[in-house]
């Protein structure tokens, strides 16, 4: 088998990457979504924005990111030729290559549509958030975005938005903070900082 870099692998030009968000709180939270793709160092497209809230159920960072990955397809359908698909999600990937089979009604909905459109030079790949940053990225703007834009939905998630100690505890450990950072969140960030630091 050709290694990664070896001659004998064909590598696709284009390089695509999609993320979804639950802020400031998973599950149930603002789902947003953001993708890119990239052509070398050559910007192609960018896009983020909300996901339709959920009837009845709340909603999940897989939901959004599958949400963001059809409309990826959809535009991948419109601009062809071949490409290779990071997800943040394991399970988006799978659901999307056929791998595995979702069972919340949104999430199975939106992995039949990604099947339906998914081309056939397209690959779907899961990475990672790490190498997925500029697509979660765009997702956390879209978030922070949608919160500034409606004042009730800072009201409504409130008790779930880091104080000002722990978005001050996480800038002092080293992690970036965001406007409208869930608490979970803040935390998260300072425990890997604090890790990182240690391990340095």
């Amino acid at each position: 088998m050709a290694k990664p870099n070896s001659p004998g692998t064909v590598v696709p030009a284009r390089q695509a990457w999609v993320a979804g968000s639950c802020r400031p709180l998973n599950p149930g939270g603002i789902g947003t979504y953001g993708f890119a793709v990239r052509n070398g160092e050559r910007l192609l497209v960018r896009d983020g924005g909300r996901v339709p809230d959920l009837p009845g159920r709340p909603m999940t960072d897989d939901v959004a990111e599958a949400f963001g990955l059809v409309l990826l397809l959809d535009w991948l359908r419109e601009h062809p030729g071949p490409a290779r698909i990071g997800c943040v999600s394991k399970a988006v990937a799978l659901n999307a290559r056929g791998e595995w089979e979702a069972t919340l009604p949104a999430l199975k909905a939106l992995q039949d549509k990604a099947r339906e459109l998914r081309p056939a030079d397209a690959r779907v790949l899961h990475l990672g958030r790490t190498k997925c940053a500029e697509a979660d990225a765009i997702a956390r703007l879209a978030y922070v975005d949608a919160m500034q834009a409606d004042p009730r939905l800072a009201l409504r998630f409130a008790s779930h938005l880091a104080t000002p100690f722990q978005l001050d505890e996480a800038r002092k450990a080293g992690a970036r903070v965001h406007a409208f950072m869930g608490a979970d969140e803040a935390e998260r960030l300072q425990r890997e900082a604090e890790r990182r630091s240690r391990k340095s």
